[in-house]
């Protein structure tokens, strides 16, 4: 993975600890777990505890993990390899200085399997799914819901900032929300992103059709994991159709409590004949596209009510 920035941006934000962490999702190009040549006693202890996943069983109504991390990330080379989508969310990033103010940065150029940031203070960063390798060390399984296994990655990271990454492989495609959090000179920083790819199968359904699943997500700019229902209903129309998402009972897994945003909805969004989807702004907006033989997946990102979040 190359990332290209200016001298400063390492010291300030590293933008690639979210969008690029997200991307790997236990992966191995220099944002997971390891790295630097001090060994474990050397490196300060995370300051994220692994998520109780007895407790967030019973909260998200979900059952024990049906798959390992490991039996993920076996899948995840075959995807990686057939990959021609990634669709990335706004990156979010709070602060609490006046000297770096708040900000939010969109993947503005996404191609294929590419895509890159911009940010005109902190250099350009880029992402390609082929780069990516793939490595299950420090992942944890940890619950079913809804046909799906959600994988959990805490990491005290490199320097000043540690990354967090919770998400899933599926068969064609994958999709995470990563967050990061630091303390640079003093000063408070987090961020949040969301991120989705896989094998785009590159025409919209033939006729009226239901997609159900997960969502993951997190406040945006903030630090907390989340978790709801996923439900997409696309109705055939001419020139590619519409479609409905709903993103249910949204729980907060770091509080083991409902979220302050219990539901989050988007109506009649644009599907074109290609089977991409995407309508809104930054903020407020849902992107992603159907994957896999006979649109068997559909996977992507969305922003709406102060929630950063990706689904599948």
């Amino acid at each position: 993975m190359n990332h290209s920035r200016n001298p400063h941006a390492g010291r300030r934000i590293p933008l690639t600890g979210i969008l690029a962490a997200a991307a790997l999702l236990m992966a191995g190009c220099g944002g997971g777990g390891g790295g630097g040549t001090g060994g474990a006693a050397e490196r300060p202890a995370p300051p994220y505890r692994p998520l109780d996943a007895a407790r967030l069983i019973a909260v998200t109504g979900s059952t024990a993990p049906a798959e390992t991390a490991a039996a993920q990330g076996a899948r995840a080379s075959g995807i990686l390899g057939r990959a021609d989508l990634i669709v990335g969310s706004t990156v979010f990033v709070r602060t609490g200085s006046p000297l770096i103010p708040d900000f939010n940065a969109e993947p503005t150029s996404c191609s294929g399997s590419s895509c890159s940031v911009s940010l005109s203070d902190f250099g350009s960063y880029e992402i390609d799914l082929g780069d990516i390798t793939v490595s299950t060390a420090d992942v944890d399984a940890v619950l079913t819901r809804n046909g799906i296994t959600t994988l959990y990655h805490g990491d005290g990271g490199e320097g000043e900032y540690d990354t967090r990454l919770y998400g899933a492989w599926m068969r064609h495609g994958a999709f995470v929300v990563g967050t990061l959090k630091g303390e640079p000179s003093g000063i408070s920083v987090t961020g949040s992103a969301g991120l989705s790819g896989g094998d785009r199968t590159g025409t919209g359904p033939s006729g009226d059709a239901t997609w159900r699943g997960i969502m993951v997500g997190a406040p945006q700019g903030g630090e907390d994991i989340l978790q709801g229902d996923a439900e997409l209903v696309y109705t055939m129309g001419d020139g590619g159709g519409t479609l409905d998402a709903s993103f249910t009972g949204i729980v907060n897994l770091d509080r083991g409590t409902g979220h302050s945003v219990a539901e989050v909805s988007f109506e009649d969004v644009p599907v074109d004949r290609s089977g991409a989807y995407a309508d809104g702004d930054r903020g407020n907006r849902i992107e992603g596209a159907f994957l896999g033989p006979d649109h068997a997946e559909t996977a992507g990102v969305f922003e709406r009510s102060g929630i950063v979040g990706a689904f599948g």
